[in-house]
């Protein structure tokens, strides 16, 4: 009932179906764009579980931090065979 009146909204969005292959997703706890409980459900979604990084905003890249996000991103390559 909640996603028709979300879908009645004309919001569009999309309803991902698992997939096969290995995803990898990142969030940041102090995103105002895309807010963690939003990164879950994008993890959640495509069967996965969402990692959230502390004190970060939108742009984790160029946070003061920004080396633990690119460690987590190889880490996982490298965990996937990617």
């Amino acid at each position: 009932m909640k996603r028709a009146y979300v879908d009645a909204m004309g919001l569009n969005l999309s309803h991902p179906k698992p997939q096969k292959f290995p995803m990898l997703v990142l969030g940041a706890s102090n995103d105002k764009l895309i807010i963690p409980k939003e990164v879950e459900a994008t993890a959640k979604a495509y069967g996965t579980k969402a990692e959230i990084f502390p004190d970060m905003a939108h742009d984790m890249m160029v946070e003061p931090c920004w080396q633990s996000v690119a460690e987590k991103m190889l880490t996982w390559l490298n965990e996937n065979r990617l």
